[in-house]
């Protein structure tokens, strides 16, 4: 599927209101994706790398630019589909992990359905810094991590089991 960055990547030290967290931490427990992914790497040993994955697709691009301009961080996303010309243009906004760093813990107070995944991807922040390998133990609790990850996002999960 072609994917064309149609905003700007914004970045700020913005701290939102609680209203503005309240209401992007709904939008991103109903709509978004919190996870953690594995990107194809040839130049790394195991072929691939482990990041985090935040973004929150929609297909109103004005709710979309509303909440970037409430949490002042995000990059907007156009992706289409040329063989689904009936479908709607779906438009995403991606967190890059230093933004992720800085608007998920505004959000987690409010998350109620994805706030496991949260707390497992700032973990993986922790554990997972720019230019710092990792090896042994850490690498294992980062797979752990994704793995963990990974089992609650799979459908058919009951939201009173991702809630507790």
């Amino acid at each position: 599927m072609p994917k064309w960055f149609i905003g700007p990547n914004v970045w700020s030290e913005k701290v939102m209101t609680a209203t503005e967290a309240a209401y992007m931490a709904g939008f991103v427990d109903g709509e978004g994706t919190i996870s953690v992914i594995r990107a194809k790497r040839s130049g790394n040993r195991a072929g691939y790398r482990l990041q985090p994955y935040f973004v929150i697709p929609n297909t109103n691009t004005e709710v979309l630019d509303a909440i970037i301009a409430m949490c002042g961080n995000g990059r907007l996303l156009q992706q289409t589909n040329p063989l689904l010309p009936t479908h709607k243009t779906l438009y995403t906004i991606r967190f890059s992990p230093n933004q992720i760093r800085y608007v998920l813990p505004q959000l987690m107070p409010y998350l109620l359905v994805k706030a496991k995944q949260a707390a497992y991807l700032m973990e993986f922040l922790g554990i997972n810094t720019v230019g710092r390998r990792v090896f042994g133990e850490k690498q294992n609790r980062l797979d752990e991590i994704r793995d963990a990850v990974r089992a609650l996002n799979q459908r058919g999960v009951p939201v009173s089991e991702a809630i507790n």
